[in-house]
């Protein structure tokens, strides 16, 4: 809700900020921006990425990535330009060097970064520069332990799946399980099935809705259970959920064998 509040508020005044970034990275070839109000674009776009990007909501980073890039690269080249008197024709020059740079620094991939914004510039001219550039970039990320941003998202969804509460004297742990079709779950009450010991099945997910389960909730192919159990016993958990969940009945069971003679 803060990001779409958020989203509202800069749509209306700075729209150009909104979207991936694609536009924003064309306009600043064509329109002649001044300092200022790049700086004050750079700001806009790199606080609601991160607000965007931190909220967990489903979305892309990778264009917003290239657009804070070449923002800081339209930016530097503008300020030499000022200082040094550069020539205003290499300010494109430093625009896609930051990209390449800033690619580098976030996912740590320098040769993808080279590749990637060699194949959207079309041209080798500058491809030994950036090379240099985005190795720059990667040792300096290394050096002071930055962590790549995908392995980070793969960490903080992982965190989300399983994650640990601390509690009175044990560490708690919620497990997430999947049920298939034709295993010991599929088709039970919950009050019908043995659970291991020191767990307690908090409810069910079930397709895009989130069941809270009693003794007379009956399990579905398809559905995931969510159990909470403790930490010393969440192997013994995630094994029975695992072979009861998972296997699949290839004779019956020793009961209806028994009844059927």
């Amino acid at each position: 809700m803060v990001a779409f509040l958020i989203a509202g508020i800069v749509g209306l005044f700075v729209p150009k900020v909104l979207g991936g970034g694609h536009e924003l990275i064309s306009s600043f070839v064509t329109t002649p921006f001044s300092l200022p109000f790049l700086l004050f674009i750079l700001l806009i776009k790199f606080s609601f990425t991160m607000v965007s990007y931190g909220s967990s909501a489903t979305g892309g980073i990778f264009l917003p990535l290239l657009a804070i890039g070449a923002l800081i690269g339209i930016i530097y080249g503008k300020t030499v330009h000022h200082l040094a008197g550069l020539s205003e024709e290499h300010v494109v020059t430093f625009l896609t060097l930051a990209m390449a740079g800033y690619f580098t620094a976030i996912v740590k991939a320098p040769i993808t970064g080279c590749i990637l914004i060699t194949e959207i510039t079309g041209s080798f001219a500058h491809f030994l520069s950036m090379g240099l550039v985005c190795l720059t970039a990667y040792l300096v990320v290394d050096i002071l332990h930055g962590k790549a941003i995908y392995e980070a998202l793969l960490e903080r969804i992982l965190h989300n799946r399983v994650f640990q509460k601390s509690g009175r004297k044990d560490t708690k742990v919620v497990v997430e399980a999947a049920v298939c079709m034709g295993s010991r779950l599929e088709g039970k009450k919950m009050k019908e099935i043995e659970w291991p010991l020191h767990c307690l099945v908090m409810g069910i997910k079930r397709g895009e809705t989130e069941i809270i389960s009693h003794g007379d909730t009956q399990i579905g192919a398809g559905d995931y259970l969510i159990v909470l159990t403790r930490e010393d016993n969440a192997a013994a958990v995630r094994a029975f959920l695992s072979q009861a969940g998972e296997s699949v009945y290839l004779f019956p069971k020793k009961e209806e064998r028994t009844s059927e003679g």
